[in-house]
């Protein structure tokens, strides 16, 4: 009687620990970069592999100009599309919308989706107020 009052004891300590292990891990986060940082390195880091990825909508895209060089994958299609048009997980890749929402979002689901060195830059209203170049157009 005492053993098997043992082994439950011992069981739901392994499940307690299971699930403190499990519970305690801090959800991972892309690390947030400013215009700056990433004006920089352009257009250079597209060389090494940067993917600097545009969520924002295709009207956008054209109406309201890009940076040159930028990807668009719409952030409502990016749970559709992501791993076509992103197939390497381990790939550099920045975000940025027109304000800085979409992109917090966009970084956040490659992230949770095994994308292990994603960046968030924000909007790119941030980048045209500093009088960076854009692209108009498709």
């Amino acid at each position: 009687m005492v053993i098997k009052k043992d082994r439950i004891i011992i069981a739901l300590l392994i499940v307690v620990i299971v699930l403190l292990i499990g519970c305690s891990s801090a959800p991972a986060t892309a690390e947030k970069v400013t215009p700056l940082e990433i004006k920089t390195r352009l257009p250079a880091a597209y060389d090494e592999g940067l993917i600097l990825l545009d969520v924002r909508t295709p009207q956008e895209w054209i109406d309201d100009c890009h940076i040159e060089g930028a990807t668009l994958l719409p952030l409502e299609s990016i749970t559709l599309r992501a791993s076509e048009i992103l197939p390497d997980k381990g790939a550099e890749i920045v975000t940025y919308c027109r304000s800085g929402n979409r992109s917090a979002e966009a970084a956040a689901y490659l992230v949770e989706n095994g994308y292990t060195n994603v960046s968030d830059m924000g909007g790119i209203n941030d980048w045209k107020a500093l009088g960076y170049p854009v692209q108009c157009g498709p």
